[in-house]
Order: structure tokens, then C-alpha cells, then sequence
């Protein structure tokens, strides 16, 4: 990786930890977040190729992410569980380090060096492929893969959620095996650490299946549905292609051919959807958002819509799942609105 993507990724960890904490635990943030994290983290972080000041951006944004975890570390220590603060806290240990001197410092191959590992998580929300598994005899041996299988996959917040905690159990399961827990180094293993061997995961896996009633799957066939929805999700081919590690966009292409119809035509809708538009709508309820609710310039809110009749909805807001609501419209039809900014 690059060191501007991994920039990106440090800032995303940082503003994904400051959206979930605003969401469970909002005044840990009242003493820290200002006008400029405001201005840093408000919004999803998309940087040129050459963006001014890299280097300067690395630690200003390394420092926020150290000040956030101890600000939380001392003010609301069970808050250090959640999924996204504890993926901002394996991406610093990855890419950050104190030299001698105390400093925070940028983790290159040079200096400090990067954590290794054939099969890496290069951090919660990226995975990079670069070896593949080969069985001789029931015994397996890692080898390069073909240089188009190289490749590092994005990954979800959902997946990242499951990926950290799987982590955490594994670091658990270590503890308890002590001497007895083999490292392997592979990212999933048996509890003892043991790596999963592909004919038992094969097997477990059509186990799972026939206990769900589901009809006969193959393990592989998850991996052309993965592909399938990508496509019908809009995502662009060149994409799904570096995702499968195909060789060609014209190989990903042949291989389903069946989705491009559909794809097609959601191509043609879209282009519609993306034109602005104003929507009538009717206020039930003004909102009313309260004072708390705002930390600095950010603020949380849940929106929940419940469809009445043919195309009208009605749309609310509330600060959490469980509160009430803060207002209130009703509205028909498809198209942009302006969400509502603070005064």
C-alpha cells in the first residue's frame, strides 16, 4: 500500500470511531471535538494524488486518533470495546510507533517496519491477498499466487466489526492455550490455533448447508454470488474484476454475462435518480433538535420512514433508537433533499 491510501484509511478510522461514539456515548466527545475535527471529520475523506502536506497529515491525524483513544481510555474506558474504536486502535498499533524519544512516528519498511504477515490484515478494513494455499499429500504449503491474484480488498464496516472481534476471541483463545497455541499466523484458525485445513472447511461447510434446507451450494459458488451482487449493486466492472483477481475486465465480463441485462438497466434508471429535485412534502411535526445534540459541528441522528400508503411516506428523526422523535414529515416520490444544518 501506498502511504497516501493508508493516510485515507487512518483518517476514515478516525471520523468511523467519532461517528460510533456519537451514537453510544456522545458526551465523551463534549471536551474534544471542536470546529476543526469538525472540519477533518465531518465528512468522508478523499484525497488527489497529490495532496499538499502528506507528511504533515499523517501526524496531525495520528495525534487526533492518540488523543481520541486516551481521551476515551480515561473518561469511558468500557467505550474502548466498540467495534470501530477497537479498529482505530489495531490500524495505529499497524501504522504508527513512539521512537526513543516518545514521538509519534509513521511506520515505513525503513523505519519501525510494517507488521508481517504473508496472508496481512493490513488493518480492519483492508485485506491484502499475497499468497495462496496449496495441498500436497493433506499437507499445506503457502506459495506467490499469479501476480493479477495479488491484490488488497476493501472491506465493509459490518465486515470489519466481525473481523475485530473474531481478533479479540483469538487473542483470548491464546491466552488460554499459553504454550500449548500454535502460531500460525493465518487470520482464521481452530481455537488452538491450528490452521484451517480447505477439505474441512469444504465439508463444514456442506454440512451447514444441508442443516439449513437450503439447496445443494458449493463453497466457490459464494465468490460468483459476491460478484454477481457487486454488479447488480451498480458497482463498476473494472472493480469487480480487480476484486476477483480476474486478469481482464473482458474475462470478468464473459463470466456473467447474465447480469448485464439487468445492470443495463439499472444503468438507465440511475441516471435519472442522480438528477436533483425537489419532493413536496408535508410537516407533521417541526423539529426541534436540541442543544445536546450538537458536538461542535457534529451531529447523530437516527431516521426511520414507514411507508403509509402507495408512494407517501412518513420520514422522522430522533438522537437515539430509543428517544423521542424530533420531528416529523410526510413526502411522495423519488428524489434529493437538503438535509437540515444548525444555525
Amino acid at each position: 500500500m501506498r502511504d497516501l491510501t493508508r493516510l485515507e484509511l487512518v483518517t476514515e478510522a478516525v471520523r468511523a470511531a467519532l461517528e460510533e461514539l456519537a451514537g453510544t456515548a456522545s458526551h465523551l466527545l463534549a471536551d474534544l471535538v471542536d470546529e476543526e475535527w469538525g472540519r477533518r471529520y465531518g465528512r468522508p475523506v478523499r484525497l488527489g494524488k497529490n495532496p499538499t502536506r502528506p507528511k504533515t497529515r499523517i501526524l496531525a491525524t495520528g495525534g487526533d486518533a492518540v488523543r481520541l483513544l486516551e481521551h476515551v481510555g480515561e473518561h469511558g474506558a468500557d467505550r474502548l470495546s466498540g467495534p470501530r474504536v477497537q479498529a482505530l486502535r489495531q490500524i495505529m498499533v499497524q501504522n504508527y510507533y513512539r521512537d526513543g524519544a516518545g514521538r509519534l512516528r509513521w511506520r515505513t519498511v525503513e523505519d519501525g517496519g510494517l507488521p508481517p504477515s504473508a496472508v496481512a490484515v493490513v488493518d480492519a478494513l483492508w485485506l491484502r491477498i499475497s499468497q495462496q494455499i496449496v495441498e500436497v499429500a493433506y499437507k499445506l504449503y503457502g506459495e506467490a499466487p499469479k501476480a493479477d491474484s495479488v491484490r488488497t480488498l476493501s472491506l465493509g464496516l459490518e465486515s470489519a466489526d466481525n473481523l475485530v472481534g473474531f481478533r479479540t476471541k483469538q487473542e483470548r483463545k491464546r491466552q488460554e492455550w499459553g504454550d500449548a497455541y500454535v502460531e500460525t499466523g493465518h487470520v482464521w484458525t481452530h481455537e488452538n490455533g491450528e490452521a484451517l485445513h480447505p477439505d474441512w472447511i469444504s465439508r463444514r461447510f456442506t454440512r451447514l448447508v444441508e442443516l439449513s434446507g437450503l439447496p445443494p451450494v458449493r463453497l466457490h459458488d459464494l465468490r460468483h454470488l459476491a460478484a454477481t451482487l457487486s454488479l447488480l449493486a451498480g458497482i463498476d466492472i473494472k472493480v469487480v474484476q480487480e476484486k476477483l483477481g480476474h486478469s481482464s475486465r473482458q474475462v470478468t465480463s464473459d463470466t456473467y454475462t447474465s447480469v448485464l441485462p439487468e445492470m443495463m438497466r439499472a444503468e438507465a434508471e440511475s441516471v435519472m435518480a442522480v438528477v436533483p429535485r425537489d419532493i413536496p412534502f408535508k410537516v407533521r411535526t417541526p423539529p426541534v433538535i436540541p442543544e445536546s445534540a450538537w458536538q461542535g459541528h457534529i451531529a447523530v441522528f437516527f431516521a426511520h420512514g414507514a411507508q403509509q400508503s402507495g408512494d407517501t411516506w412518513a420520514v422522522g428523526a430522533q438522537t437515539q433508537p430509543d428517544s423521542d422523535r424530533l420531528g416529523m414529515i410526510t413526502l411522495a416520490g423519488r428524489g434529493q433533499t437538503t438535509p437540515p444544518t444548525r444555525p
